[in-house]
């Protein structure tokens, strides 16, 4: 595949910490299909730089790869997919790594407080004036309710997704199952983005051709057949035959 082959051609020529940080990427951002074999097929060079400080520490050339050396560098892999995607190793297809309880007190308490400031304060400077006046009102009414202190919850996602898949259900147990039939629904106040910014800012005519076509299908307008099947346009999408 050409995940192992990225792996490979980086094995030969990069050090241990960048081959970590190449496999964490493609586990936490492309999915590949068996995580688990291009771990066990590429560990030994992701633990590498761990094998030759433990040889230097005890003074023994001979010492080999041992289990809690890759329960290592599993560490270091996990840290980085947690904080590229928010998602831990057991998430991902990998067995988790054994850590211990402070370490995993401690690893929450350090990603709260991993930022800088100054550069937090620069990016909002800079991209706060490219807000359209849809986005420019959430972020004010986000800041409102930080700068008052008046708690809540923030959630973001889109409504016009698949209903919840739940086994041996019925149609009307996946809609009770979504956010609307809650009882907190008459608690939420909803803030709508509606511009397609990559549409609008780089000018994309395929972006807004398939933006278009998925509120369609979303929408219901999407012409099916009697079995309640839509026939998708052959400029939707490029067909594969795996996730490699």
């Amino acid at each position: 595949t050409h995940w192992e082959a990225t792996l490979r051609d980086a094995s030969i020529v990069s050090p241990p910490v960048q081959i970590r940080m190449l496999f964490a990427i493609i586990i936490s951002t492309c999915f590949p299909s068996n995580p688990l074999e291009l771990w066990n097929k590429y560990k030994d060079f992701m633990a590498e730089d761990i094998l030759i400080r433990l040889r230097h520490r005890s003074n023994d050339p001979a010492l080999l790869l041992t289990l809690e050396m890759y329960n290592e560098a599993l560490i270091m892999i996990e840290d980085l997919c947690l904080t590229i995607a928010n998602k831990a190793l057991g998430q991902l297809g990998l067995t988790p790594p054994n850590r211990p309880m402070h370490d995993l007190f401690e690893r929450e308490l350090q990603r709260e407080l991993q930022f800088d400031r100054n550069e937090l304060r620069a990016f909002v400077q800079t991209y706060t004036p490219q807000l359209n006046d849809q986005q420019k009102y959430v972020y004010d009414t986000v800041i409102q309710a930080v700068n008052d202190n008046t708690g809540g919850i923030l959630l973001s996602f889109d409504f016009r997704q698949t209903l919840h898949v739940i086994p041996r259900s019925t149609p009307a147990d996946e809609i009770n199952a979504c956010l609307k039939s809650s009882f907190l629904w008459a608690h939420v106040q909803m803030l709508s983005l509606t511009t397609n910014m990559r549409v609008r800012l780089q000018n994309d005519s395929s972006a807004r051709e398939f933006s278009k076509q998925l509120l369609k299908i979303g929408d219901g307008k999407m012409a099916s057949d009697q079995n309640g099947f839509i026939t998708l346009p052959n400029n939707f999408s490029i067909i594969v035959s795996s996730k490699e």
